[in-house]
C-alpha cells in the first residue's frame, strides 16, 4: 500500500472526527467565556463558539491553499525573469526560489485576508499566516519527498492548512 493515500485517509478521519466533536461541544455549550467569570463586561468579550472557529479555519485554509498556488506561480514567473550572472543557471534556480517565496507569502496573505471581526489585526494575522504557511509548505515538501509517486498537490494544501490554522486568532 502506498504511504501517501494512507496519510490522506488518516488526516481526513482526524479532521472529520475533530470537527464533529467541536460541533457537538458547541451545540451543548452553556457556560460563558472564562473572561466573563472573571468579571469582564459582557460586551467587551467576543465569544466564538468552537463550531464557528472551525468554520473560520476551514475558510482560511482554503484561501491559504489558493494563495499558495497563486503565489507559487507568480513567484516562479517573477523569479525566472530575473537576470542571472551565471550562464549555466538560465533562471531556473531563481525561478524555484521565487516560487517558494511567493507560495509562502501568498498563502499567508490569503489566509489573513478574512477578518471575521477577531481580536487581532491584519498585521498579526499576516505574520502568523506566513509562518504557518512556511511550516505547512515545508511539511508538504517532506511528505512529497518521502513518497515516490508524486503528489505535488500536497504542497499547496499543506501550506494552506498551516496558514489557515496559524492565522486564526
Amino acid at each position: 500500500m502506498k504511504p501517501l493515500p494512507v496519510l490522506f485517509a488518516a488526516a481526513a478521519a482526524l479532521v472529520a472526527s475533530s470537527s464533529h466533536a467541536q460541533w457537538r461541544a458547541a451545540s451543548l455549550e452553556t457556560l460563558p467565556p472564562p473572561a466573563l467569570a472573571l468579571g469582564a463586561p459582557a460586551d467587551s468579550v467576543p465569544f466564538v463558539s468552537p463550531a464557528n472557529r472551525s468554520h473560520r479555519v476551514v475558510v482560511r485554509s482554503a484561501a491559504g491553499a489558493v494563495g499558495v498556488g497563486l503565489g507559487f506561480l507568480a513567484g516562479l514567473a517573477l523569479g525566472a525573469g530575473v537576470e542571472s550572472s551565471n550562464e549555466e543557471d538560465s533562471g531556473l534556480l531563481s525561478g524555484f526560489i521565487g516560487a517558494a517565496a511567493g507560495g509562502v507569502v501568498g498563502g499567508g496573505v490569503a489566509a489573513a485576508l478574512p477578518s471575521y471581526g477577531g481580536r487581532c489585526g491584519f498585521g498579526e494575522r499576516l505574520s502568523r499566516g506566513v509562518l504557518g504557511s512556511l511550516a505547512g509548505t515545508f511539511t508538504g515538501l517532506v511528505l512529497v519527498s518521502a513518497t515516490d509517486d508524486g503528489g505535488w498537490a500536497v504542497i499547496p494544501v499543506a501550506g494552506g492548512i498551516g496558514a489557515g490554522m496559524a492565522a486564526e486568532c
